[in-house]
């Protein structure tokens, strides 16, 4: 993606959570190339992401598991 296509998609972002997608739209045009221009400066990318899971599947370690206050936390084994 080059920079022109990055202001427009990033202008546009609508996302999963947990990503504040409407922090990246809500910011100037200044602002996202700046994020542009320093993640291109961080050199060639890795692997794609996984992909999404259903709900109720769990994926492979490791990852982040988000529990809201109040929820119930689930049983560790081991």
């Amino acid at each position: 993606m080059n920079e022109t296509q990055w202001l427009e998609y990033s202008a546009k972002l609508r996302t999963r959570p947990l990503m504040p997608d409407f922090a990246l739209r809500a910011m100037t045009e200044a602002d996202r190339r700046a994020i542009y221009r320093f993640i291109k400066s961080l050199g060639p990318g890795g692997g794609p992401a996984p992909a999404v899971l259903p709900p109720g599947h769990k994926p492979a370690p490791p990852y982040l598991e988000l529990v809201l206050p109040g929820a119930q936390a689930p049983a560790q084994s081991g």
